[in-house]
């Protein structure tokens, strides 16, 4: 039996391993998050098994802690001097958008989440500021005149994009996934273009919005539902060859 004297003895060797684990943990982790970035699909695969297994998501808050600083009345080139301090490259961003005497701008901050801000031009003074919640997905581009199955990973191991080519253009299904492992869209190619129905999902599994197209044209009735399934918009396009 332990006595209290053997195990304070025995506490920093305990630590010390533990520590070691999750060393090992992260190293492990780094490697097979590398390999979702691979050229070849069978290396893909298999990091994503993995990482479906050691990917650990970063908490908001401590997201939120690092960026307390990033407030209203500050100017957007101090953000970014700011962001760069940090470590993070600015120059990568989101999808932005600009409005009347606006714009906005996204920075990703880690695997997790993007820094969104809002700023008046041609001040660029920040309006506002938020954290989402937006996991990054590793995009590896086919082989030049690739056919087959081509599928991406989210950093957590889940697919991003399964898409079906034929000698480097799309042809067949296209899909587009949540990092929950569930369906965002679907749609068809055939040689013509962007072809027949698009189906459009939340995260919750119900319809978003149903589209259609013809030989890469946007046709018929367009529509977009709520999460209880009511109608929140339509639009009709020409149905003409």
């Amino acid at each position: 039996m332990l006595t209290q004297t053997m195990l304070l003895l025995l506490l920093p060797l305990i630590n010390s391993v533990a520590a070691g684990d999750a060393r090992s943990s992260d190293e492990q982790g780094a490697r097979w998050r590398a390999l979702l970035g691979s050229p070849k699909q069978g290396d893909r695969d298999r990091a994503a098994t993995k990482m479906r297994r050691l990917f650990q998501p970063t908490h908001k808050q401590t997201c939120h802690n690092k960026l307390l600083w990033v407030q209203p009345g500050i100017s957007i080139t101090e953000v970014e001097e700011g962001l760069a301090r940090l470590g993070i490259d600015t120059t990568k961003q989101t999808v932005g958008a600009c409005g009347s005497g606006w714009c906005s701008r996204g920075y990703r901050v880690d695997e997790c989440y993007v820094l969104r801000v809002r700023f008046e031009t041609p001040s660029g003074v920040v309006i506002s500021s938020e954290i989402q919640e937006e996991l990054e997905y590793i995009w590896v581009y086919p082989p030049k005149g690739y056919s087959g199955k081509w599928v991406v990973y989210f950093v957590n191991g889940f697919k991003s994009h399964e898409i079906n080519y034929k000698d480097g253009k799309y042809l067949g299904q296209f899909l587009n996934y949540y990092p929950n492992g569930q369906l965002a869209y679907r749609q068809l190619y055939s040689q013509a273009g962007i072809e027949g129905e698009e189906v459009g999902f939340f995260q919750s599994g119900r319809i978003n919005y149903r589209a259609y197209h013809r030989r890469g044209r946007n046709v018929g009735k367009w529509v977009w539902y709520d999460e209880e399934g009511k109608i929140k918009n339509e639009q009709n396009y020409p149905d003409q060859d």
